[in-house]
């Protein structure tokens, strides 16, 4: 009997935790959502650093080796630039209006 009403007590503890998480969640992603861009952007980086683990690297380090050698195929002649104007003919024909 007694084993019964420690599990019970248990499960209290349990579901009082659960809805805590779900509210203080909640709360924090609202406070999150009202930061400024910058710093939602930083907020999002380290929340999937914290997942990922330091194996992974983080989405600025990827996107800077992406523009590194973007600008080394630009450089050694196997990339052609486009014209900004032309970009956003092109875009205004995707998305007309944006």
């Amino acid at each position: 009997m007694r084993a019964t009403a420690h599990h019970r007590t248990r499960q209290r503890r349990i579901s009082r935790y659960r809805v805590g998480t779900i509210m203080t969640a909640t709360t924090l992603s609202k406070e999150a959502l009202a930061l400024s861009p910058d710093k939602r952007l930083q907020l999002a980086c380290a929340l999937i650093e914290s997942v990922e683990g330091d194996d992974a690297p983080c989405a600025e380090t990827a996107w800077n080796e992406e523009i590194s050698e973007r600008i080394s195929r630009y450089d050694r002649g196997e990339a052609k630039s486009i014209p900004a104007a032309e970009v956003f003919r092109q875009l205004r024909g995707i998305a007309p209006g944006k």
